[in-house]
């Protein structure tokens, strides 16, 4: 072989060397971008999913609030009117301010009994029965649930907070729903250069920053799959379109026949809604790989060695255009996160073993720090002592749901605050992204504020009013006209606020329709009184809103300095104390000062509260007996009982059943009380038989609250199985109420008590609201015409007639009727000349304890 053979050779055997070598590095570039594209997937749809299961957990929360809140628990016991009432305005209050759409109760069989809606009830759902919907069982099931759907009645799509209602015993008494319109927690999916979804288990596409593909699925589904789905409603009652994608994802690429395209997918599971996923695709770049004909040809140039050079020299060009092309997307990517990452108003920490690797503004602020001095910080310098270990366990373990910690901030204060973390990946590295929200700033403004002007009150010895604002049944105009109209009229408010105070006042947001005032420079309560009527006539006039004329009203609560209180929290809390009054004594709409008698009355029902929670221990509650007797030709004979419960506190002294018995049902103390007097006389019962005395019937009073049991009725069977007390001589009395509610639930129960042998009485008659029409419903044995009709037989004609309607009435439903609080002759007698059957009253006899109404029936 000559020489030149060996250079030809050489030069061959270099090009293809250089040739191999630049081919090996493209590809290794190649591998590289993609690479970072998925790690900025994955890293994309854990922030996304982390955010989003933080917001779930939040409504899951205010579920458990609201189904705990006494008012609700007493209202879905009771069926008063003005537990409805009171309800369904914590319901109107609860939605508005928790930016839902829906707020309502479901009774344990599915059907609505109060919701969220306005005075004209154009939208209410009550009365509808959602049995059929899984939040609803499965919150009976599990305690609470979270549930994604299209509304059936407002076709909208939102996620359904559940929780199971329950007394102190653990009875069952219904389902609380929160309904949170999608729109309110898809903040975080928009402005992104890629797609996000929400998809279920089967695919189905919930919530996209796509709109196109919303209520689609992903990937076909089979057909007997899809009859299931169009069949529970979920998300309406069409088949659901497919998209094209192929079902499984491979190397974390989805292809899709439609779009033919092929993306990069980023997945995240959401920790609240087990099988739901949040992916995030972005279009696969599209990379210039070396065509199989481009080495031959790269071969047959190896001759020339200036073409192999010219070759290299374009390769290299090309390569290095792709490099700043792969550098640049890398870089935005991150700049993506970044701003996703500052749009929150919480705290976001990337930390690696407790070292910080990256931040937001907003943690800044929250510890007080520079962004630049957190990174690289301990993440445990910023806690309390005495939680770090807490955090540390949570990390060693993975924990992901959100926790209290105390944080510190530069200054050395202690503050509270929330943390939800989750564990990722950046580049190939495991780290931990933490939210953090500061629970220290809710309400935080006013309380300085005020205590800014106590601080100046006190140099000067001057006086000040906090007047609390809460605007009448605001939310009507949001459900109505929607929120931007509620936004422009809640400015518009603002304004006029504002026009009626002097410079030295503040005027201060509280809440969604809420206002503090203060004022300052006002000589008496005269000034003051004026002052506070030039701000009450701004909502004299209507307010005009895009051609709307509206009219608003507001209710104040006044409280002063230092009469009131010398705190910030005592003069807010008086303030407030002092418009819930105005509300409650019927004033709606005017103001109201705070008196010493409303913290008293507060007090003095938090006192009785706990008393009675030890009165049963201490054996302070006793029974009387008062008789009812049947009056026929001049002769009376006692024919029944009726069960009394009376109080002896030892601190209280006596304790009248109209006070303690309305504290009993609202804490829901009444169940344990009730089912005491029936046990207790049941047992007396069965005593006076055994001593051979006249046989009779006791009466006892049963509150909504106890009707609504779930194992009321094994309750009953069990006393009377314990006791041995016949059930034909038990009558139990049950208020008016119920037939005002008039629900399936409570017929049942009634109609499983009469089964029982016991008879029925409706109580309190002609108190409510209810009609005798109603009567035939359920199965009542006796009605008891309320001692306020009977009362007013002497004076008020009309009652008369009242009185001898709803006799003839009872006849004719073949009930036999009991006249309570007969207190005269010419009662008695007016009552007997129209055939009533039965008489209760002073004027008969009075209640008395055991033995001396053992005395009387000997």
């Amino acid at each position: 072989m000559n020489l030149r053979s060996i250079l030809l050779f050489l030069t061959l055997f270099s090009c293809l060397t250089a040739v191999v070598g630049v081919y090996l590095f493209y590809q290794q570039s190649v591998n590289s971008n993609i690479e970072k594209e998925e790690q900025s997937a994955d890293t994309t749809a854990s922030l996304i999913a982390v955010k989003l299961d933080t917001a779930i957990e939040r409504y899951i929360r205010a579920s458990q609030t609201l189904a705990s809140l006494p008012d609700i628990v007493s209202t879905m016991s009771e069926s008063r009117e003005q537990g409805y009432l009171k309800s369904k305005y914590l319901l109107y209050q609860f939605c508005d301010k928790g930016q839902a759409s829906l707020c309502y109760l479901l009774k344990p069989n599915g059907l609505t009994v109060v919701d969220n809606s306005g005075p004209d009830q154009s939208n209410s759902l009550e009365g509808n029965n959602y049995s059929f919907r899984p939040y609803f069982t499965q919150a009976l099931k599990r305690g609470d649930y979270v549930y994604a759907a299209l509304g059936t009645v407002t076709k909208r799509r939102g996620l359904y907070f559940s929780t199971r209602i329950e007394n102190e015993h653990s009875s069952i008494l219904g389902v609380a729903v929160i309904k949170v319109p999608m729109e309110s927690l898809e903040s975080e999916i928009h402005n992104l250069e890629g797609t996000a979804v929400l998809v279920s288990p089967d695919g189905v596409v919930f919530s996209s920053s796509d709109k196109s593909w919303e209520m689609c699925s992903l990937w076909p589904i089979p057909e007997a799959r899809m009859n299931e789905i169009v069949a529970s409603r979920q998300f309406g009652i069409d088949p659901i379109a497919s998209l094209g994608f192929h079902e499984e994802i491979k190397e974390q690429r989805l292809y899709s026949e439609k779009y033919k395209e092929t993306f990069i997918v980023g997945q995240s599971e959401l920790k609240t809604m087990p099988g739901w996923q949040l992916l995030y695709l972005n279009q696969a770049p599209e990379f210039y790989w070396l065509d199989d004909t481009v080495l031959p040809l790269v071969s047959l140039m190896f001759l020339l060695a200036s073409a192999a050079s010219l070759m290299l020299y374009k390769v290299g060009t090309r390569d290095l255009k792709f490099l700043k092309e792969a550098e640049q997307e890398l870089i935005n990517s991150e700049e993506r996160l970044r701003q996703l990452a500052e749009l929150t108003n919480e705290g976001v920490l990337i930390h690696k073993d407790g070292i910080i690797l990256d931040t937001n503004k907003a943690s800044a602020e929250i510890f007080d720090y520079p962004e630049e001095y957190l990174i690289g910080k301990e993440i445990w310098s910023f806690m309390a002592e005495e939680c770090i270990s807490t955090a540390h366990h949570h990390m060693s373990i993975g924990y992901e749901r959100p926790y209290d910690l105390e944080g510190k901030r530069r200054g050395g204060e202690i503050f509270p605050m929330e943390v939800c973390a989750r564990d990722s990946a950046i580049k190939g590295e495991k780290v931990r992204v933490c939210c953090i929200r500061d629970l220290s700033q809710s309400n935080s403004l006013v309380i300085d504020r005020l205590n800014f002007f106590i601080e100046d009150a006190e140099k000067s010895g001057s006086l000040f009013a906090v007047v609390y604002i809460d605007l009448d049944n605001f939310k009507r105009f949001n459900d109505s006209l929607g929120h931007q109209f509620g936004d422009k009229l809640l400015t518009s408010a603002t304004r006029r606020l504002r026009g009626g105070l002097e410079d030295q006042d503040s005027l201060l947001r509280h809440g969604g329709d809420e206002f503090i005032i203060l004022l300052q420079n006002f000589g008496d309560t005269r000034e003051l009184y004026k002052a506070v009527e030039r701000l009450h006539n701004v909502f004299n006039e209507e307010f005009v809103i895009d051609q709307y004329g509206v009219s608003l009203s507001a209710t104040f609560g006044i409280s002063v300095y230092p009469q009131h209180g010398d705190k910030a929290i005592g003069l807010l809390q008086n303030a407030e104390l002092a418009m819930y009054r105005c509300r409650e004594i019927g004033n709606q709409g005017y103001f109201e000062y705070y008196s010493e008698e409303m913290g008293r009355n507060a007090g003095y029902k938090l006192e009785m509260e706990q008393y009675l929670r030890k009165a049963l221990e201490n054996e302070e509650l006793l029974l009387n007996y008062q008789p009812v007797y049947a009056y026929q030709d001049g002769e009376i004979n006692l024919v029944s009982a009726e069960v009394l419960v009376r109080w002896n506190s030892k601190e209280l002294g006596c304790v009248g059943p109209d006070k303690f018995i309305p504290i009993a049902e609202n804490t829901g103390l009444i169940i344990e009380i009730g089912n005491w007097i029936i046990q207790t006389a049941c047992q007396q019962g069965v005593e006076w038989i055994a001593n051979g005395y006249r046989a009779f019937r006791l009466a006892i009073n049963i509150s909504p609250r106890q009707l609504r049991q779930y194992d009321f009725i094994n309750v009953l069977q069990g006393i009377l199985s314990d006791t041995g007390y016949p059930a034909g001589q038990l009558c139990l009395e049950i208020t008016e109420g119920i037939l005002i509610e008039d629900d399936q639930y409570a017929r049942y129960i009634l109609k499983q008590i009469k089964e029982l042998g016991i008879s029925l009485a409706i109580d309190d008659f002609g108190t409510g609201y209810s009609s005798l029409s109603y009567l035939k419903h359920y199965p009542f044995d006796l009605l008891k015409i309320d001692r306020a009709f009977v009362a007013d037989l002497d004076v008020d004609k009309s009652h008369n007639q009242l009185v001898k309607a709803c006799i003839l009435m009872a006849h004719g439903l073949n009930m036999k009727v009991v006249a309570e609080g007969v207190e005269t002759a010419d009662q008695l007698k007016f009552l007997a000349d129209h055939s009533c059957d039965y008489y209760q009253g002073y004027y008969l006899n009075r209640p008395m304890p055991a033995q001396s109404f053992e005395e009387l029936i000997k």
